[in-house]
């Protein structure tokens, strides 16, 4: 591929810094990348050190010299050979994404950009609203915890919120392939690690916050937390905010503090956007919810195919979403068409339904930890079943709490386990496998024991009986298993619908 240069000057237009060198010199140099990893490093490159809760890329400056770098943009001077030209700034991470729009040209200017963001929801909501959209003829990505979809494509990403740089990198690429809008989550750490530095936000949405994500390598304390959450809604123009959760008035407080609009919504509270009237129904291939829900001047009946009131509060934030959207277009809304798009709407991997066995129902979700398991197995109360079957695991590496928590909601609830595995890592799965069970002692629910996540599946489809509604909890949307370090492929519908074909075939 050609490589792009652009001149350095434009790359800092806009940053505050200091440098030895003069404006003719700076003028003179082109760039044919921004980096930020040492790795990346060649010449003709400008490199962004950056310093971060547990790594200082300052230290890498020598190496990445040797590999040709001339330019660095650094938070302190560095000891580094004459020839090099430093340009010394406040944030490292501030630098680098502005520095990236740039280098793009900022593709963020010529979209749409809608932003989700809270301690539930996020992936839900995100993927339900770019799904809508492109129902309802919208060109739209989603940038989230399953990756960058567009066009029906997934590729995967390190983070919910990617790097500034590959943030923009995906900007432009989807502005290239005709993308008009972008559904993204922003998560906490995005906003803490300046990755949305620079961007502006048309729409803002707030799903709910509760104690999570505070520990050395992530916030502090939960007020730093909630501030992180509520910088996004310093940064659009307006906000949809979920007021049955307390913490929403401190983002409408972020709004009315930078003279941004917003809206709520609820299943209870005074809102401008309130459901009432909900019910669930279930087919033989679906399960959801339907509620009344005045959007568009008239009360009209909704349906959705995600059970659970929380699910009737996504679908509130969607509807708010198009509602504003088309307000921004300045079209009238076409409400039997925004209407079809939510009930045919798909989250993979979220209470997702896979058409597998003819007189059984299996759901793939991402349910792993105690929270969204409950929350999934009390929502799945309200339907008809003969046995709820739950196939499920905990993560290696991480608090054996979270194991006990597991196998005791799933003890209280569920019919019968198969305990597995849900990347174990460099743990010994059985090991974990051993503690889950441990949950179970008083309990009269029956669980069974297959550490190999292929075999538990095949045992869960192939031993099931007429009526069941079979759950495969943990890996929802993940395409693969971390075992030992490495991410081996696996993608847990594609098992159900192989071992489904094969006992359809033998019959």
């Amino acid at each position: 591929m050609q490589k792009r240069y652009v001149g350095l000057l434009s790359l800092l237009s806009g940053l505050s810094y200091q440098t030895d060198a003069t404006i003719e010199e700076l003028s003179a140099i082109s760039v044919s990348d921004v980096i930020y990893d040492s790795r990346r490093a060649v010449e003709e490159t400008v490199f962004v050190c950056t310093v971060g809760e547990m790594h200082d890329s300052h230290k890498y400056a020598a190496d990445v010299y040797e590999k040709g770098c001339r330019v660095f943009v650094v938070q302190r001077k560095l000891d580094l050979p004459v020839d090099v030209v430093q340009i010394v700034v406040e944030n490292g991470r501030i630098a680098l994404a502005k520095m990236a729009h740039a280098y793009f040209d900022n593709p963020a200017k010529r979209l749409h950009i809608i932003g989700v963001t809270g301690t539930k929801g996020k992936t839900t909501i995100a993927n339900l609203t770019a799904s809508v959209l492109n129902g309802l003829g919208f060109k739209t990505g989603c940038i989230g915890t399953n990756g960058v979809t567009f066009d029906g494509v997934t590729t995967p990403t390190g983070y919910t919120t990617p790097e500034s740089y590959e943030l923009a990198q995906v900007f432009a690429d989807l502005l290239a392939r005709g993308a008009e809008y972008i559904v993204m989550e922003v998560s906490s750490l995005g906003v803490k690690q300046h990755r949305i530095e620079g961007l502006n936000f048309d729409i803002g949405v707030f799903t709910n916050l509760s104690p999570d994500h505070i520990g050395p390598k992530e916030h502090a304390t939960m007020e730093e937390y909630i501030a992180c959450k509520a910088d996004l809604f310093r940064r659009c123009s307006w906000g949809v905010l979920n007021a049955d959760d307390v913490h929403a008035k401190v983002m409408a407080e972020a709004c009315v503090a930078e003279n941004k609009r917003y809206c709520t919504y609820s299943l209870s509270a005074a809102s401008d956007y309130r459901a009432w009237d909900l019910s669930s129904w279930q087919s033989a291939n679906a399960l959801g919810e339907q509620f009344c829900c005045n959007v568009f001047g008239k009360e009209r009946m909704f349906q959705i195919g995600q059970p659970g009131e929380f699910s009737v509060s996504n679908a509130l934030a969607v509807l708010a979403v198009c509602r504003l959207v088309f307000e921004m277009r300045q079209e009238e809304a076409c409400v039997d068409q925004i209407e079809a798009a939510l009930k045919a709407a798909v989250v993979p991997g979220r209470i997702e339904l896979v058409s597998a066995l003819p007189d059984a129902t299996v759901i793939i979700d991402y349910a792993h930890n105690e929270l969204s398991m409950e929350s999934l197995l009390t929502t799945l109360q309200q339907f008809d079943y003969k046995r709820l079957v739950v196939l499920f695991g905990s993560v290696g590496c991480r608090s054996q709490i979270r194991r006990a928590q597991l196998g005791h909601v799933a003890s209280k609830y569920a019919d019968f386990c198969i305990l597995t595995s849900d990347n174990p890592d460099t743990e010994d799965p059985m090991q974990i496998v051993d503690e889950i069970a441990l949950a179970f002692a008083g309990s009269d629910t029956e669980y069974i024991k297959i550490p190999d996540r292929n075999k538990a599946v095949a045992y869960a489809i192939s031993h099931y009986q007429p009526g069941d509604m079979i759950v495969l909890a943990g890996k929802g949307h993940e395409n693969y298993q971390l075992i030992d370090g490495v991410k081996v492929p696996f993608c847990e519908k594609e098992i159900v619908l192989r071992i489904a074909d094969t006992m359809q075939a033998a019959l």
